[in-house]
């Protein structure tokens, strides 16, 4: 995204974060991206959200700036179509 962030600041925040705190872009590098966003992918199919809980969003993502609607929602995140990245709000 080309933010600039003190390297320092920016090695603490990437302990608990991945996104910049500016825009909120992924600051993963986009090579590492695939599997980042294959293992949520395998964690999602693991953990089914209960019928009770289940519901549909409109979500933006961070990364690309689609914007959807009617997607199923799940606590540990919610694909983009169109980018693949997790990193929807």
């Amino acid at each position: 995204c080309n933010h600039s962030i003190h390297w320092s600041c920016y090695l603490e925040l990437s302990t608990v974060d991945i996104r910049c705190p500016i825009c909120k872009k992924t600051t993963v590098h986009e090579k590492h991206r695939h599997g980042l966003w294959s293992a949520l992918r395998e964690d999602i199919e693991a953990q089914p959200v209960p019928p009770d809980q289940t519901r549909v969003v409109d979500v933006l993502c961070n990364d690309c700036e689609f914007r959807e609607c009617d997607r199923r929602w799940h606590p540990l995140g919610v694909e983009c179509s169109r980018c693949f990245s997790y990193n929807t709000a």
